[in-house]
């Protein structure tokens, strides 16, 4: 319409542009079982960079399967000293 300019509507002003120095790089964990991404945070620099740790359902897996393997192994110690 005559008189309207962009300024009077603003849903159809440009994207404010994000200056290099004002871009943070995201540092990205992911569960290094069944590759979930467990969190991400801002940090400081400008490469994105990404680590491995467990999420809670594959930690909590990985308990349990360490808890068996310790008792077989703890059985069989008590089986070779007798």
């Amino acid at each position: 319409m005559p008189g309207e300019t962009r300024e009077n509507h603003p849903e159809q002003q440009a994207p404010e542009q994000e200056k290099p120095e004002d871009k943070k790089a995201v540092m990205t964990l992911v569960c290094a079982y069944c590759g979930k991404v467990i969190n991400q945070n801002h940090i400081e620099g400008t490469k994105d960079c990404m680590s491995h740790g467990l999420c809670r359902e594959c930690s909590e897996k990985s308990i349990e399967e360490l808890d068996k393997m310790s008792k077989k192994i703890q059985s069989k110690k008590r089986g070779a000293e007798t």
